[in-house]
């Protein structure tokens, strides 16, 4: 049987499953912020934008936000905490204009922030806990996530200083950021949307394009080093312009691996999703 829910819908159902199972005091990737804390983001992000904004301007580090805090005090118990996630679960209320737009506004952060609790914790290092692979990812919401994601890359990869192509193995491919030199990120919609938003260490991708344009992209990114954003395939992967790698990277990607490249999967985490829905 289909299921005829949103994908929005879909994805928030699944991120309530996953919060009401965790443990509230794990670490998530999100520096700082423990499952708890991310689950009162959430909460206050739906109900009260005002004052997430109010913490931003304040300075405060991630954890010690004031009013992210105080709804985070009333969640240390079991039974605060479970209030706390059946309040993910029921979304933005019905007067918020997140609820008019939600498809457009809520998919990603949803689907980010599932997985910032799925592969925590962060060790010393800032390597992510492997996690298990999803079964609950619905051909719409793929379809979905990849045209919000990107829609709006381009803008989270304006400090690259290169080209940016995205690109979905077997799928579509879609340029970004146009420039005379660009890298192709490489992997299915979940970690594309995880690269583009930040998750550059947990995410799996592989990096195609010239040595040099792949160490410009990495360093113009802000807060990277080379390394942090996944696998990188310098020789014998993909080079040139951002229109000429749009063209070449449907047919490299459903080859498979070429002499010179790194898959972007790891064993630890198990296959990807399904892919087959374009």
């Amino acid at each position: 049987m289909s299921d005829e829910r949103r994908p929005v819908d879909v994805e928030r159902a699944a991120i309530a499953r996953t919060l009401a199972a965790a443990d509230p005091g794990a670490p998530t990737l999100c520096a700082g912020w423990r499952v708890v804390d991310l689950a009162a983001h959430l909460v206050l992000r739906e109900r009260r934008p005002d004052l997430v904004l109010r913490d931003l301007l304040s300075g405060a580090e991630p954890g010690r936000e004031p009013h992210l805090q105080r709804l985070v005090a009333d969640a240390l118990d079991p039974v605060g905490y479970r209030a706390l996630a059946a309040r993910v679960a029921t979304g933005p209320p019905r007067w918020s204009p997140l609820r008019l737009a939600e498809s457009t506004t809520n998919l990603v952060e949803l689907v980010v922030h599932h997985e910032d609790v799925r592969r925590g914790p962060r060790d010393a290092d800032g390597a992510s806990e492997p996690a298990e692979p999803r079964d609950d990812l619905t051909p719409d919401l793929l379809r979905e996530l990849w045209q919000r994601v990107r829609s709006t890359a381009g803008l989270m990869y304006r400090s690259s200083g290169t080209g940016v192509v995205l690109v979905v193995p077997g799928g579509p491919r879609a340029t970004v950021r146009r420039g005379a030199d660009a890298v192709a990120v490489v992997g299915d919609p979940v970690e594309l949307a995880l690269h583009a938003n930040g998750r550059r260490r947990a995410a799996q991708v592989t990096l195609e394009g010239r040595p040099e344009t792949i160490d410009r992209f990495l360093a113009g990114l802000s807060g990277d080093v080379p390394g942090d954003a996944g696998p990188v395939a310098p020789s014998g992967g993909l080079a040139g312009s951002a229109e000429g790698l749009a063209g070449s990277a449907e047919g490299s990607a459903s080859r498979g691996a070429e002499p010179g490249r790194r898959e972007e999967q790891s064993p630890e985490r198990g296959a990807p999703p399904n892919l087959d829905v374009w």
